[in-house]
């Protein structure tokens, strides 16, 4: 059974009278309540994300994250502009997803959850096409070639439960590092030992896909 079909069931047993794309399975939604959970009870949400990531713990995913401290003092001394630290992290994102394709001897296609629900929001779909342009540009000069068969496609995430994961997994992240901001490997992020961010962990450390900058 496709993992699409696995998230689509995981929401049907809970709302079975809702259809599976009126669902977005995000972090910040199961945990706050927010947007289609603002009404659920905590311990649905609960229930919801302990099911989540039990999906993700049954599949041999690959995950790569790049983790940013904007306040780092080396960037605050680089006097570099929020949007040169957003550029630099993106295209490491992506070099690091390259070279697992390469090593894998495979091509991919990115899919990004789209922000285009208006004219301002188009415009940042449109800044990740022209860094992941630049992306490829930097790595023609180097005369290699990209594993990455064409440009991003964005699509909408409540469609697609890779990026619903993804946004689960990114999220717990995010909480993690707000908690422990200092702490610069995987290995000492959980100190706790928190179940669930053990799951995000051990595909972090399976795929060697977290890098924290600068």
């Amino acid at each position: 059974m496709s993992v699409q079909q696995q998230l689509a069931d995981l929401k049907l047993r809970f709302f079975p009278v809702v259809q599976p794309e009126e669902i977005e399975i995000k972090g910040r939604s199961l945990i706050h309540g927010k947007d289609f959970f603002e009404h659920v009870r905590l311990e649905t949400r609960q229930a919801i994300l302990h099911e989540t990531l039990d999906l993700l713990r049954r599949h041999p995913f690959r995950l790569f994250a790049t983790v940013v401290d904007k306040l780092n003092p080396t960037l605050l001394r680089l006097n570099l502009l929020p949007d040169d630290v957003y550029r630099y992290a993106c295209k490491n994102l992506l070099q690091r997803i390259d070279n697992f394709l390469n090593a894998q001897q495979t091509q991919g296609l990115v899919f990004i959850d789209s922000m285009a629900s208006s004219i301002r929001s188009n415009l940042k779909d449109a800044r990740l096409v022209q860094i992941h342009r630049e992306y490829l540009q930097g790595i023609a000069k180097t005369k290699q070639s990209s594993r990455f068969v064409e440009y991003p496609v964005f699509v909408q995430s409540q469609f697609f439960a890779a990026i619903q994961l993804a946004d689960v997994c990114a999220y717990e992240l995010f909480q993690a590092y707000q908690t422990s901001p200092d702490v610069n490997s995987s290995a000492t992020l959980n100190p706790k030992g928190d179940p669930r961010l053990e799951v995000i962990l051990k595909m972090l450390d399976y795929s060697s896909g977290l890098d924290r900058l600068p």
